[in-house]
Parts: C-alpha cells; structure tokens; sequence
C-alpha cells in the first residue's frame, strides 16, 4: 500500500472511531453531568489537572520520536518501552508520596484516598505508550480505533453503575481507571508485541528527540491545566466544577478530530520531511480539512452555547454557557496551530519549537495567574488570549525557519473562516430570538444545529470554492463509513 494509500485509509478508520467515540463522550457528559453534582466535577477536577499529566509524563516524548524515525530496531522500541514504564512507576510512586500536601494545597483533605487511587494512571499510561507509538508506525488504525471506542464505552458504564448506587466523584476515579486498563489491553494483545530486556542500542538520537518534544507538550500541559489549578485553589469545587464541564465541551473538537489525525498525520508526513515541497502541500491539505471542521464546530459552540448547555448539562450549569463561548474564541487559534505542531515533529526541528514555546507558554501562565483575580470568566479570558499570542508568535518566526510556507496556510483558512462566520452569526440571532418563546433547550438546539446545516449549504450553493471544499469533506467521511 502507498504511502497516500495508507494514509487516506488510517484518516478514515480515525475518523469513523473518533465519531463512535464522540458519541459516547457526549452520553458521557449528558448522563454523568445529570448523575451527578458540580462539586464531584470540581473534586475530580483537582486531581485531574494534575494526573492529567499522566499520558505526558508516561510518554515523554519518546511516542513521537519512534514515530518520526527513519527506522527503529526492535531493541531499540523495547528500551524505550522500559524507559516509559520507569517514568510511569516513579509520577506514581511520587503523586502517592505527595497526596497529603497536594490535598492541603486545595484544603480538601478528603482528596488524599483520591490522589491514592488515581496515582495508577501514571503506570497505565506509559504501559501504553509505546504500543499505540508501534501501532500507528505499522499504520494499524484500525486496532487504534477499536481501542479509542471499546475503552471508554467500557469506562462509562462503569461509572454509570456506580454514580446511580451513589458513589459520587468515585465515579469519576473509577472510569478513567478503567478506560486506562482496558485501552492497555486491546493495543498490547493486538500489536501482538513482547518487548525484549533492556540492552545496548542507539538510543541518544531518540531519547534526545524525545526530551525536546516532552518540553514542548511539558509546557503546552503547564499552560492548559494550570487554570484548573488556580480555580480549584481560590474558587473551590463548585466553581471548578462548572468550568470542567465548559472546557469539556470544548475540547470535543480537538479531541475528536485534531489530535487522533497527529497519529495518521506524523507516520505520513515524517516520510516527506526531505521534500520541503511536497511536505508543504500535505500540510496545507491538513490545515484545510482542520480549519473546515473543527471551525465549524467550535462556531456552534460559540453561537449555541446556551442550548448546548441545557441539553447536555442540564439545568443548574447556565453558570457554564460564557466560559464555554470565551473559550471557543481561542479554539479557533489552537485549532490554526496544529499544522505548526505537526510540521516541527515531521522535521525533527522539536528544539525549535521548544525554545519559542518558552516564551509563549510563560506568557499564557502569567496571564492566567492575572486572569484568576477577576473570576470563573477572567480566568478564560486568560485562556484564550493566551492561545492567540500563541499562534501569533509562531506564526512569525519559528514556522518560518523550518520552511514551511505561512501565505498558503493562511489563504487556506480565509474562505473557510468567512463561512463560519456567516452561519455563526445566523445561527446565533435564531437562538437569541427563539428563547423569547420559551421553548425547551432541545427545540431551540435543533432548530440552530438546523440553521447552521442550511446556512453552510446555501454558502456552498453561492461560493463554488466553498462547494468544492465541502464535496472533499462528504466524499471523505462518506467512504469512511
């Protein structure tokens, strides 16, 4: 199979996963948000923003570094496998170590059997790691897939069971436990791969390809986590909770499009790093397809962000509707970021990336240590002004220095985003004047999801571009299907 081949393939398989596992992301929210109170998010919450650095931690790096090589010997993989679980076990046995103080940081000494329990996902994530590396090396999407959907179907029901027997943030704990667990066990059965004992191999160029992407996604991780921290610390739980769920609902793009297309993306786009010409014209193919559907989901987001709420919170979270517009303002400059991102792993250029990510990470920190002063809403604000000086100062400087070319990237976003743009603004003033009716939020939900679809047809009916654009989309997801 041809390199073009085996990417139009894994993208599909990605993308049909990242739909079924959307799904259950969304019941996820919808049952557990109804199951249970806005303190148990803001608890779990407390804990995440730190265990959250569990995949980072576990992987260090070193996921992007086998993926990027030329070529890696079987020796080689399995040093790095030890090298992964060594870091696992000592986060673990460290965050165990440190449960008291980190529960008196917060002053909730009711975290520390918490802090205990979750200690394990350290462990399981970098067991992992370098299973899903080899499994998206050999192009066997289909395999990630399954895992990306079976584990957290299996993890919410688990917590589901548990919620309505009244086990509150325990909940929480156990699902992601189990997700981890079962993940784990789906790639390391299906790669059907027995890493050998440490020994002797070329390690230095990988290990130092490794570090300097575990900077960069150290950094990226300080930057996005450390709001929860300062809420948790200074608002409390409830507080915490309402801008866990907003953020959520957020992330749902990235997360379901942006970052499993990294694993198709890397493998392909690595094999083209020594022809600056046609790595170019992957990236922009890229960077188009990102722009198009993750814009126009963060629009929603924007425009019917009350109606999301209410139906996929449910009353008693309206508190969470203006943080989640706020931050879906800066999503549209995350989202603009991930072709700078995958262009520096594909070039191996990750000390590059990290000198700048010095300065622009330490910007967004210090803004967000400002933002927590003026409440749940500052704190956002912060976020997201954050993400666009982000993208501003790598769009001026380090992008550049790798060859990548920023006028095309940028043309590729424009009638994309004049799109989104229009049906935002149309699908907003539909809701903003159905809520005088005093409909239930599904109604006044539908009838913007339907605004939006009928606003994008009559764009692309008008704009031959548009209609181009959005025929590669259809024709995409509907082979694969």
């Amino acid at each position: 199979m041809s390199v073009a081949s085996a990417a139009a393939s894994g993208a599909r398989l990605t993308i049909t996963g990242q739909i079924l596992r959307f799904g259950v992301q969304l019941v996820s929210i919808m049952v557990l948000s109804r199951l249970l109170t806005v303190s148990d998010f803001g608890y779990f919450g407390m804990i995440a923003a730190i265990t959250g650095a569990a995949v980072l931690i576990g992987d260090f790096g070193l996921s992007s570094a086998s993926m990027q090589a030329r070529s890696i010997s079987d020796q080689q993989r399995s040093n790095l496998f030890w090298v992964n679980s060594g870091i696992g076990l000592i986060a673990a046995l460290l965050l165990f170590a440190f449960a008291d103080p980190l529960a008196n940081f917060y002053g909730q000494g009711g975290l520390v059997p918490l802090i205990c329990a979750l200690s394990a996902v350290f462990v399981l994530s970098s067991l992992t790691t370098q299973y899903y590396a080899d499994a998206a090396r050999e192009m066997k999407f289909k395999l990630l897939a399954v895992a990306d959907v079976v584990a957290p179907i299996t993890g919410l029901l688990v917590a589901i069971l548990l919620a309505v027997s009244g086990a509150g943030v325990w909940s929480l704990v156990a699902q992601q436990l189990v997700t981890l667990s079962v993940r784990l066990l789906i790639v390391a059965v299906g790669t059907r791969w027995i890493p050998r004992l440490p020994a002797r191999a070329p390690m230095r160029g990988l290990l130092t390809f490794g570090l300097s992407a575990f900077g960069v996604q150290a950094l990226n991780y300080v930057s996005s986590s450390i709001d929860s921290v300062l809420i948790g610390r200074y608002l409390g739980p409830a507080q915490l909770g309402l801008y866990d769920r907003a953020y959520q609902l957020f992330k749902l793009p990235m997360q379901q499009i942006a970052a499993p297309l990294t694993r198709v993306a890397l493998p392909v786009l690595a094999r083209q790093q020594d022809d600056m010409g046609r790595l170019n014209s992957a990236i922009r193919r890229a960077h188009h397809l990102i722009i198009l559907l993750i814009g126009a989901a963060l629009t929603f987001l924007l425009a019917a962000g009350q109606a999301v709420i209410g139906v996929f919170l449910g009353a008693g979270w309206s508190g969470a509707t203006p943080v989640l517009s706020i931050l879906a303002v800066g999503g549209f400059f995350q989202m603009s970021g991930y072709a700078y991102y995958w262009a520096f792993l594909a070039t191996g250029r990750t000390t590059l990336q990290l000198k700048f990510s010095v300065v622009t990470r330490v910007l967004m920190i210090a803004l967000i240590l400002v933002s927590v002063q003026f409440g749940l809403l500052g704190v956002a604000a912060g976020v997201s002004l954050g993400l666009v000086l982000n993208w501003l100062v790598l769009t001026i400087w380090p992008v550049r220095a790798i060859g990548i070319e920023i006028k095309p990237l940028l043309r590729e976003s424009v009638r994309p985003m004049v799109a989104h743009i229009i049906a935002g603004t149309l699908t907003f003033l539909v809701g903003l004047w159905l809520v005088g009716f005093q409909l239930p939020p599904i109604l006044i939900l539908s009838a913007q999801a339907l605004c939006a679809l009928l606003s994008y047809a009559l764009l692309a009916v008008l704009s031959r571009g548009l209609r181009r654009d959005f025929h590669v989309i259809y024709q995409f997801v509907r082979s694969s299907l």
